[in-house]
């Protein structure tokens, strides 16, 4: 068997070099895959399922002594196999098949690769130097960027970005059986994150906010939800100077963290909106046609739907411009909860996504509902006279019951005036 590879060697090799002759991928960030000059040596064995968890196993603790028993117990804990160790027998003898196969097909069975080798009761599997790991190269590019960032900080911004490139998404995601991936992929994760904000810092000092923008895009597809990073994007599209896209995101982010999370704005994003409208009022270079158009509703028909915040403002607007107008103002809620009373249900998104389509389309453009906790939505409502608000009510009463026969859930629909005029109304 060849030497292993040495710490840093994988860097100095150019991209073009994993295309050379017996030059092997081992592709872990985001998945596993084996390639051979640009194609997947495992993809159509994918009906092996237990060897390639085996495989996965074994290359997460490549050129690594392994106990049989400590493989079964990390592998298969819940297994209740008569003879784990002939099963784990049979596994490796599978396991080397495939090997030897995959290593005939580069054409390389002179100098072998990969070899999985059993020693003094241990199992090791050996991947040589020809083989260029991501995950290891992933690791290297970021401590030469941190190492580079005092001499050539450009050095480091473009270390930094070929890193990032590399990582596609979880360490070998996908199905296994057992916790023993979790850590490491715990591990890779923390590099990840902590080299993308450092990459972030960089570029702010550098005031490249374009390359921020561009960075943060993709990076989204990895962590859609972290705030932190969707304020390094807005942060950047403010320095540009594009507050129309950043109050667009803003909107975007507040609503998707609330329908896949269930979850309000956090005061960092709060505090960031404040000085964002802050920003737009102190602006001397704004003039009314580009205020309006930034304002002006979309075309769509049907209730506006906003966050918390902005609807509790729209009811102080609303509770005054009723004592102006006389117009009544009812404040709405619907609670929806389960038949065995409790109020998180799994079918809690599905629930939460019909009523929000069914508020949208039965309400009149000038209403307005909001999302208060993830059973629990806010509606404000202004009609012409107050003996109206029955026929609203039963009008959403029933077409609510229907979704709430159909999901099997209870749902609960009561009227408050925000006017004191009038008592509290159950439907």
């Amino acid at each position: 068997m060849e030497e292993r590879t040495q710490p840093g060697d994988a860097i100095c090799e150019t991209d073009t070099s994993l295309h050379n002759a017996c030059v092997v991928e081992i592709i872990t960030l985001g998945g596993l895959d084996i390639r051979f000059r640009g194609k997947s040596l495992i993809e159509s064995r994918s009906g092996l399922r237990r060897v390639l968890e085996l495989l996965k196993y074994l290359i997460a603790f490549r050129n690594r002594r392994l106990l049989p028993e400590v493989i079964i117990d990390e592998m298969w804990p819940s297994c209740d196999f008569v003879d784990p160790k002939s099963v784990l027998r049979t596994q490796v003898f599978r396991l080397r098949c495939l090997i030897k196969d995959i290593v005939a097909e580069t054409g390389c069975q002179d100098t072998p690769w990969m070899e999985l080798n059993s020693t003094n009761g241990f199992y090791i599997l050996e991947v040589g130097s020809r083989c260029r790991v991501d995950a290891d190269i992933f690791e290297e590019t970021i401590a030469y960027a941190e190492a580079t960032e005092q001499e050539d900080v450009s050095a480091a911004i473009s270390l930094y970005k070929k890193a990032l490139a590399l990582y596609q998404g979880a360490y070998m995601a996908g199905h296994v059986r057992g916790d023993w991936l979790t850590p490491i992929q715990n591990h890779y994760h923390r590099v990840y994150m902590r080299a993308l904000f450092r990459l972030l810092e960089l570029l702010r000092n550098a005031n490249a906010y374009h390359e921020i923008i561009e960075t943060c895009g993709k990076a989204f597809w990895i962590e859609p939800h972290d705030e932190a990073l969707h304020l390094c994007f807005l942060q950047a599209l403010t320095d540009m100077g594009d507050t129309k896209s950043a109050l667009s995101h803003y909107s975007y982010l507040t609503s998707f963290l609330e329908r896949e999370l269930g979850v309000k704005p956090s005061a960092a994003l709060r505090a960031f909106y404040r000085k964002l409208q802050q920003r737009i009022d102190e602006s001397h270079e704004t003039d009314l046609v580009l205020i309006k158009k930034s304002l002006i509703d979309d075309e769509r028909a049907g209730a506006y739907r906003c966050d918390v915040d902005h609807f509790r403002s729209l009811c102080q607007v609303e509770i005054r411009r009723s004592l102006r107008t006389g117009k009544p103002v009812f404040l709405g809620m619907i609670t929806v909860s389960g038949l065995d009373g409790s109020r998180n249900g799994k079918q809690a998104q599905t629930v939460a996504d019909r009523i929000t389509h069914m508020l949208s389309s039965s309400l009149r453009k000038g209403d307005v509902f909001a999302w208060w906790n993830q059973n629990q939505v806010l509606l404000l409502i202004t009609l012409q006279d107050r003996k109206n608000v029955n026929k609203v009510g039963q009008r959403l009463h029933a077409r609510l019951q229907e979704i709430a026969d159909k999901e099997n859930v209870r749902a609960r629909l009561e009227f408050q005036p925000l006017t004191p005029e009038i008592s509290l109304l159950v439907y």
